[in-house]
């Protein structure tokens, strides 16, 4: 087994438009050099197969068909990578891989970490559902360690189900070099700014009708709504609008690029959180990572008085908070935050402060590498500054003269490029060209190690 190598499974597209496609490019940096990763996740479209991230590897299975074809296919997949290599870390985050790691739970050594993240949405079946809620009582039981974005989520697993296994909250965290506020001088500002995916018509079909009631109050509002719109509701959503009459109110921007997507918030004078929707009955999913956005971006929230937002906003008091279950609630939120505008730039102020301190997407990677080496044996942790030698399985980096040195290694003595090139050094390993070999993509397949004393100069290789 290589030292470190973990196992990334989530039933998400990457990269992609989405709140689950930022959670997990945290993850994936999260690795950095400590570790070697395969990460699972689903190909979409045009995206390749195979792609190699740093020292991670990027695989992506093609589903297609209704909801339960695509799971079974993701799932297959899931099974034929746990028998094709060994983990020190399985990390995955939906119930639908943990049916699956179940199975072969006997023949695996690694650890289990369940991160219960993706949900089902409420365009699922029942009978899904319930494999779902089947699937996530097995991924609790299975795992070695919980990890939650919440106290909220860690309350319920340990009072609920009894679990005595470690339950780690790590809040999601927001990229805040990318994400700050804007000079939007010159540009239209909007009302709100709503930045979400658009997937739910139930949801949009609620807030387009507290927005109804409002326009009749203040008729020049203007709201934009910033990310993808899934193309089996859109032609809906287009008609509910133009049915309310509020075509000219709410203004689509489509999917943005991160650099963009700041500068959008910026615009807005309030930024909207809608309500979650219901993903599962046993571990809450709360799916607002645009809450941080928007204070990232020194923008005044409106969003729903759930527990994960409590928690983020300290009981309230760094956002405006509305009742989903009370008629006329978010409307009269948003026109008193209108209306109180000295008060919220104060409120934005605080909330920005807040999230560079304790919501940082860096701060997020720590506690999860904190994580996972809280789980790995020791002997997973250590790391020599030794080249790979004959006996190594492990890749690492192909080093032409002195000792690997790596940034989590102990060093070498010297500079690599001071090392003698007469003195002896048995982690040396002269290499031919021929001994390389490639994939047809050009991807790196292998090295083949020979004891051969000649010396290889790496600005003009030896010829054979």
């Amino acid at each position: 087994m290589r030292i470190g190598h973990i196992l990334i499974i989530s039933y998400s597209a990457y990269p992609a438009p989405t709140k689950q496609s930022k959670m997990l490019g945290n993850i994936i940096k999260a690795l950095g050099p400590r570790f070697d990763a395969d990460v699972l996740t689903i190909r979409e479209s045009d995206m390749g197969y195979i792609e190699k991230i740093k020292r991670n590897r990027l695989l992506r299975v093609p589903v297609g068909g209704t909801a339960e074809e695509q799971i079974e296919s993701f799932q297959r997949a899931v099974s034929r990578q746990l028998d094709s290599d060994e983990y020190d870390i399985i990390h995955f985050r939906s119930p639908w891989a943990g049916g699956i790691i179940a199975q072969k739970l006997k023949y695996l050594e690694s650890k289990i970490l369940y991160e219960p993240s993706l949900g089902v949405t409420g365009n699922d079946n029942l009978h899904l559902r319930d494999k779902f809620e089947e699937f996530e009582h097995i991924s609790l039981e299975i795992s070695d360690m919980v990890v939650v974005s919440s106290q909220h989520q860690s309350d319920i697993i340990r009072s609920n189900y009894g679990i005595s296994k470690p339950v780690k909250i790590i809040p999601p965290g927001v990229d805040v070099d990318r994400f700050d506020w804007d000079i939007v001088t010159g540009l239209r500002q909007m009302d709100i700014v709503w930045v979400d995916n658009f997937t739910d018509p139930d949801i949009i079909t609620w807030v387009v009708d507290e927005l109804s009631s409002l326009c009749k109050i203040m008729p020049d509002f203007i709201m934009g709504m910033v990310g993808n719109v899934d193309h089996n509701i859109a032609q809906d959503v287009v008609k509910i609008i133009e049915q309310k009459g509020l075509s000219e109110n709410i203004k689509f921007f489509g999917p943005q690029e991160e650099d963009a997507i700041p500068l959008l918030i910026s615009r807005g004078k309030l930024g909207f959180v809608s309500p979650s929707a219901a993903t599962s009955r046993i571990v809450p999913r709360f799916d607002c990572i645009n809450i941080l956005e928007y204070m990232a971006c020194k923008t005044p929230v409106i969003a729903p008085a759930n527990p994960f937002v409590m928690e983020i906003t300290r009981n309230g008091t760094l956002a405006s908070l509305y009742n989903p279950q009370t008629s006329g609630s978010l409307r009269d939120t948003i026109l008193s935050s209108l209306e109180k505008t000295e008060e919220m730039e104060k409120v934005s102020d605080e909330a920005y402060s807040m999230v560079r301190k304790y919501f940082t997407a860096s701060e997020m990677r720590r506690r999860l590498v904190d994580s996972y080496a809280e789980i790995l044996p020791p002997a997973a942790v250590e790391v020599t500054d030794e080249a790979f030698s004959k006996e190594s399985q492990r890749p690492g980096t192909i080093s032409w003269q002195g000792k690997k040195t790596s940034s989590t290694g102990a060093g070498s003595r010297v500079p690599t490029s001071l090392t003698s090139d007469h003195s002896p050094n048995d982690n040396e390993i002269p290499l031919e060209v021929d001994d390389i070999e490639f994939e047809a993509s050009g991807v790196l397949l292998g090295v083949d190690y020979t004891d051969d004393s000649s010396e290889t100069d790496p600005f003009q290789p030896a010829r054979p």
